[in-house]
């Protein structure tokens, strides 16, 4: 088979932790990427308060979505995902660095025709050298260049590659010991680690310490990093359309509440996840709320190598104990009860399926069958803050809380989240019962990902050491399947075998809610919870 592609188109002040009242009326959902009653203007500052930490500003080493909001402002891939369409769920990978790519008939060889004329931030010509440098950073261990870390993290990408030639300067052609037809799905994800691009002589002048230098080829560039602000400035040499901002400004402000007051106040111009219970005030008072369907789900995993969880019937109660609908009611809506983990902006979601219903009464049944009718003592883990994880602290709690019912007394450790990102990735440890985390993908292969057998830490992301064989085989199929719809149904197959397992439980999906003022213009909320600020601008109307 063929595919070919064509183009397409310094810290913050310490902020007011109580709210204050909120008055007047207004609503607004904006979707579109021009304003209909104005085009867009050049020039402004788009100040962003970001929900957690950011991590290093290295595209290979950085994890959390929350970072790549702001790297995916700097670097670019060889593909992307089309973030300017209103919550579109399908194969929507689009050209970036590549104008255009092949796949063989076998589904192991991809070869990508690259974009001429394009310059790093630096001045570095891109080529296919270029691609290669970073690639082999990522996956070939007697590259001068490699660094484990970024192999670890990048592993979901590279893992079936076996080797890169360098065909001509602007073409470059990547092998597989597999077939991987949903490669540049993938290549397209960010997230943790990701394939971005970075310059090769800075690369080479900086090595590991590149985080703090980042060149790149994105529609922004770096200015500075100082204490929890990231100040990136617009690249007029940029290859594409120009971004319409002079500069963003990212904020960290771990705080809600702080958020919010910021946004009040005119600190800041947009806000992720706003407490639920501020939304419907902030829209009030003339902000504008924007949410949709995004590729999240927040799910618990249970440890595998715990004995108490080897009976089905005990981890089936668990998952019939907690009443998500609840849940998201105390959200006010801004997530939505979650059934398997293929989340809505997945092709393999199924909107009709339904999980492992709340059933307090019998989830008492199980757990006294199998042995615990006074339940246990067991451990959640969960961080404070992070990109995707909504309150986690809160939803934990009233986790604990459905759990308490039935007898299983649930000791909630938490952690900042970059810290809690490096403690989920080293996988589950003794002692702890049940993990959280909140991620997913437009790609369907990422199920794989976190379930797979052979996807365990250190070299994957099967935090809890899952292996159903069963499960493996489909997984199998799918590699080698070259039809979409074929391939999204044996992902579909696949997650309602994990889900009935039980080892996994899906608790809610996000929709991503943010806050921004009436004057941010541009802004798309696609499915992927990082956006193209390159399509924002500043109104200047009063």
């Amino acid at each position: 088979m063929k595919k070919h592609i064509k183009l397409m188109l310094s810290s913050i002040i310490m902020f007011s932790l109580f709210m204050t009242v909120l008055s007047g009326c207004s609503n607004a959902f904006e979707k579109r990427t021009v304003d209909e009653s104005n085009l867009p203007v050049d020039g402004g500052t788009l100040t962003v308060a970001l929900e957690s930490q950011t991590d290093v500003l290295d595209p290979h080493l950085a994890a959390g979505w929350v970072s790549y909001r702001v790297l995916n402002q700097m670097y670019e891939g060889l593909v992307t995902e089309d973030l300017t369409g209103q919550n579109y769920s399908g194969d929507n990978v689009i050209p970036a660095l590549a104008k255009s790519w092949d796949v063989s008939a076998d589904g192991r060889v991809f070869t990508f025709n690259l974009r001429a004329g394009v310059k790093f931030h630096d001045g570095t010509p891109f080529d296919a050298e270029a691609v290669k440098y970073n690639f082999e950073r990522m996956y070939k261990k007697d590259a001068p260049n490699y660094n484990p870390k970024a192999a670890r993290l990048t592993s979901y990408i590279w893992k079936y590659l076996e080797s890169i030639d360098v065909i001509d300067p602007l073409t470059i052609r990547l092998n597989f010991s597999s077939p991987f037809y949903e490669f540049p799905k993938v290549l397209a994800q960010i997230g943790i680690g990701s394939g971005g691009i970075i310059s090769p002589a800075a690369l080479k002048t900086w090595g590991d310490a590149i985080g703090e230098h980042p060149i790149g080829t994105g529609p922004f560039k770096f200015l500075e990093r100082s204490g929890d602000k990231i100040i990136l400035v617009k690249n007029n040499n940029y290859w594409g359309d120009k971004a319409h901002l002079d500069k963003i400004v990212f904020w960290e402000v771990p705080d809600p509440y702080a958020r919010v007051n910021a946004l009040q106040t005119g600190l800041v111009d947009l806000i992720f996840v706003p407490p639920p219970e501020s939304i419907d005030n902030l829209e009030k008072a003339g902000f504008l709320l924007t949410q949709g369907t995004t590729a999240h789900v927040w799910f618990l995993s249970l440890n595998t190598r715990e004995p108490v969880f080897q009976d089905i019937r005990v981890r089936r109660a668990i998952a019939m104990a907690i009443d998500k609908e609840k849940i998201a009611s105390d959200l006010k809506n801004t997530v939505t009860p979650a059934q398997g983990l293929q989340a809505p902006g997945n092709t393999s979601y199924d909107p009709n399926y339904i999980g492992l219903a709340y059933n307090p009464e019998q989830a008492k049944e199980l757990l006294a069958a199998a042995g615990y009718p006074s339940g246990f003592d067991t451990i959640l883990q969960t961080s404070v803050s992070g990109s995707g994880q909504i309150l986690p602290v809160q939803i934990a709690k009233d986790i604990q809380y459905d759990l308490h019912k039935l007898g299983i007394n649930v000791n909630i450790e938490t952690y900042e989240w970059i810290k809690y990102i490096g403690v989920w990735v080293n996988g589950i440890q003794p002692g702890v019962g049940i993990d959280q985390f909140s991620w997913g993908m437009t790609a369907n292969y990422w199920l794989q990902m976190i379930t797979r057998s052979d996807s365990t830490p250190p070299n994957g992301y099967n935090s809890n050491y899952y292996n159903n064989r069963n499960v493996d085989n489909i997984f199998d199929k799918a590699l080698k399947e070259p039809d979409a719809e074929k391939r999204a149904l044996l992902y579909r197959q696949a997650d309602e075998l994990i889900v009935d397992d039980a080892w996994h439980i899906p608790i809610v999906n996000d929709r991503a809610p943010l806050i921004m003022s009436p004057k941010v213009k541009g802004l798309v909320h696609a499915t992927s919870e990082w956006y193209d600020f390159k399509l924002v601008w500043i109104s200047r109307q009063r």
